[in-house]
């Protein structure tokens, strides 16, 4: 357990490094980018997300599962394998990309800014090198390396984005040629740390079951960020621009969770991994530390419900008060996600179930998109965060359903059931019609939520002490 919170606070370090950073770069772009070049990089970076599925192909997500296989020499060749596999078909793409944006403009035609398709391909691949090098930290258990290799980038990218844009005034040619540059630096930084050979462990045998775990993961992940980014899609073609704000804030403070919930799954899955290996179902011991962590995460979204508001509202102006609102809603949907993080989504994938995952996920992000369109011309920002709701509650219930079905570890919904029952209570709890209701002060409503705290966390070290499985 003490690694395990070392490995978890490592690795909350990193991603808490890597968003400060992203923040502090968002501000010197609009301090130095016109309206319309800032609009033109946030579509250039969409287009990194959607080609870095494209480049990367999940091979990342295979090397992790296929590092415990059975068979004693996948652990020693998949990373390289992997490696020069994402390497060898960028340089394919990239050919491509630069052929295809010389003869006909593809790059003028979708993005307004002539060939740069190559430059989008190659920051894709930088990406994923970022993607294969923390599965590796992952799998090996070393955080601290990871932690340093963020370094590395945060300094490198911090200093480039100084030369070529603040000194060469490049614009976004600027913010292209800083990526490109710093990722072809990682790319260096990282062979040693991936221990990448040129010969001796490439192996062509193992290409086709890597492609065959990894292509389903595609569709999953874009599948996924639909499911994130079908919210704003619609609110911005159906509703306000006010609404637009309102939620966008909403989900930005929210997101803080995930710093949380994905360094508790860094550093959990190796666990999991190794006790399927062994067991082919998760022990008793591993069922416990689940509990503790579930509970560990419930705890901190029920922080971030009841005391957002109070402390942010001396932040920001009256005008943006109805986004707190929303913060609780939103924190249930990240919950419901990182549980399944914590649970169904490494048994399916384990298992090599990845098929069913991604029939799981294009069918949540069709009736999340669905739901869009319908709630958000009527409730605008209310019907954003229920569609959210709904189709996240869809998707856990149908991973329960699968792992029944497919006799996998239960994935334990009871305690699912449990942390969103709370989260809702809290969410009702801090309704204003609450405040108004009671006649409550600021004061009194303050105290109110430490006492729901603190019978929080009472019955949660009772239920922790009496051993038992939620």
């Amino acid at each position: 357990m003490p690694k395990l919170l070392q490995s978890i606070s490592v690795y909350a370090l990193a991603n808490i490094i890597g968003q400060l950073f992203s923040f502090a770069l968002v501000a010197v772009y609009t301090s130095v980018l016109t309206p319309r070049e800032f609009g033109l990089l946030s579509t250039i970076e969409v287009a990194i997300f959607l080609c870095n599925s494209f480049v990367l192909l999940a091979l990342d997500r295979a090397a992790q599962r296929y590092y415990y296989d059975e068979d004693e020499q996948y652990p020693k060749r998949v990373i390289n394998t992997v490696f020069w596999l994402v390497f060898g078909w960028t340089l394919c793409l990239m050919s491509v990309m630069i052929i295809l944006d010389a003869w006909l403009g593809l790059s003028e035609l979708w993005l307004s800014q002539a060939n740069i398709l190559g430059w989008i391909i190659w920051i894709a691949f930088g990406f994923a090198m970022n993607s294969l090098t923390l599965v590796y930290c992952q799998i090996h258990q070393k955080p601290h390396v990871y932690l340093r290799f963020i370094l590395c980038k945060v300094i490198a990218l911090g200093v480039l984005t100084w030369w070529f844009i603040y000194e060469q005034d490049q614009g976004v040619q600027g913010y292209l040629h800083a990526q490109a540059v710093t990722f072809a630096v990682l790319a260096c930084i990282a062979m040693p740390i991936l221990k990448v050979r040129f010969t001796g462990l490439l192996s062509f045998s193992s290409i086709r079951p890597l492609f065959a775990f990894s292509l389903p993961f595609v569709p999953t992940l874009i599948s996924s960020w639909l499911m994130g980014m079908a919210n704003r899609l619609v609110l911005e073609q159906e509703a306000t621009l006010e609404a637009v704000a309102i939620f966008s804030l909403a989900y930005k403070i929210s997101s803080v969770y995930f710093l949380a919930t994905s360094a508790v799954a860094l550093a959990f899955t190796p666990t999991v991994y190794e006790t399927l290996k062994e067991h082919k179902t998760l022990t008793a011991d591993v069922y416990a530390l689940l509990s503790k962590l579930h509970m560990a995460l419930v705890l901190f979204a029920v922080l971030i419900c009841l005391f957002a508001q109070p402390m942010l509202s001396w932040f920001f102006q009256a005008e943006y008060q109805p986004s707190f609102a929303l913060i609780g809603p939103l924190l249930l949907v990240h919950y419901l996600s990182a549980y399944m993080g914590l649970t169904s989504n490494l048994t399916l994938s384990f298992f090599k179930r990845n098929v069913h995952q991604m029939c799981f996920f294009i069918v949540c992000s069709v009736l999340c998109v669905g739901l869009n369109l319908w709630l958000i011309p009527h409730y605008a920002s209310y019907g954003a965060v229920l569609a959210s709701i709904v189709s996240m509650v869809f998707l856990t219930l149908i991973h329960w359903t699968a792992t029944r079905r497919l006799k996998l570890p239960d994935m334990v919904i009871r305690q699912a059931m449990i942390g969103a029952g709370i989260l809702l209570g809290c969410c009702i709890v801090n309704a204003q019609f609450i405040y108004e209701s009671f006649e409550l002060n600021a004061i009194q409503a303050l105290l109110m939520k430490f006492i729901l705290i603190s019978i929080i966390v009472g019955a949660a070290i009772i239920h922790l002490k009496g051993g038992q499985r939620v």
